[in-house]
């Protein structure tokens, strides 16, 4: 899951980590824990040592401005390429990955459409597209990439395909920001569905830990937590 000998980050995704620590959008707590989605269907897994938020202030009081929103959904449409996923319009996992795809489509100069994914309620977390607000350019779109910003376990990546495949789109792809190394990239590729992280919790762990960001002995908590 690491990268291959001698590849590194880039630097702008180095500064950009620094950013997302000192704005509070990674949080350390190796005592009290952080509970995630999956405890929701998962209530005895242990809890993270560490949370990302990567949401807007509209969404739980999130950190992220329209510039970081901009940047991260910059480097998915590149990475994306780089794995040559083609795509004609583009779904946002609610709530976090609505705003990236929102973005992609602004920036996209009309060559990507947007596909409402929603939940259905605020206590669900069951999605659906609504057909009455569908655009034109919705209608017509045929392979969807998938936005989201981070995977831990694959649950609501597999809600957001279904619901896709079930509205008559093909799947081009996942991509997400972080990869929490927990299991659901390696699912979600062995479904055959091309899916695409930005950065490993393991290296932005090494960066993190470089920086003096994280201390050592909680860098420690945390690789055995993710069993790395």
């Amino acid at each position: 899951n690491r990268r291959p000998e001698g590849m590194m980050l880039l630097k702008s995704t180095q500064n950009y980590l620094t950013k997302l620590f000192n704005q509070g959008a990674v949080k350390v707590d190796t005592v009290g824990g952080f509970k995630l989605a999956l405890h929701d269907k998962h209530p005895t897994a242990p809890l993270s040592p560490f949370y990302i938020s990567l949401r807007t202030p509209e969404n739980k009081r999130g950190t992220l401005q329209p510039e970081d929103v901009d940047t991260i959904a910059h480097e998915l449409v590149n990475a994306a390429a780089k794995k040559r996923i083609t795509y004609d319009g583009v779904v946002g996992i609610p709530r976090a990955g609505t705003p990236l795809a929102d973005a992609i489509v602004r920036h996209s100069h009309g060559k990507v459409a947007y596909i409402p994914l929603r939940k259905k309620s605020s206590t669900s977390r069951a999605m659906r597209i609504d057909p009455r607000r569908l655009s034109q350019p919705a209608r017509a779109a045929r392979r969807i990439l998938i936005f989201d910003d981070l995977i831990t376990k694959s649950d609501s990546k597999i809600t957001a395909i279904n619901v896709v495949k079930r509205a008559g789109y093909q799947v081009a792809g996942v991509a997400v920001y972080f990869d929490r190394m927990q299991g659901g990239y390696e699912h979600i590729a062995g479904m055959g569905i091309p899916i695409v992280r930005v950065v490993t919790i393991t290296e932005m762990l090494d960066f993190y830990g470089e920086k003096k960001l994280i201390s050592k002995t909680d860098l420690k908590k945390i690789h055995a937590y993710l069993g790395v």
